[in-house]
């Protein structure tokens, strides 16, 4: 017969019980982290995205002029 030691007298399985909760701590853990940097970080970024945006549809326009092309 063999013993298994994660199972207590009453049938509970505790050290894959706590394992699982230990992962799931780390999984919400790191979440929020993420969720925290993009919270801080999105303007920047997103102002980052936007000025890069108009910068190549200015130049755009410019070249597009300056070659004699149909500005849209």
């Amino acid at each position: 017969m063999v013993i298994d030691t994660n199972y207590r007298k009453d049938g509970y399985l505790m050290k894959a019980a706590t394992g699982e909760l230990n992962l799931t701590v780390i999984t919400l853990i790191a979440i929020g982290a993420v969720i925290a940097f993009f919270w801080f970080m999105w303007g920047p970024i997103k102002n980052g995205i936007n000025n890069q945006w108009n910068d190549i549809n200015t130049n755009d326009r410019n070249t597009m002029s300056e070659g004699g092309g149909e500005i849209k």
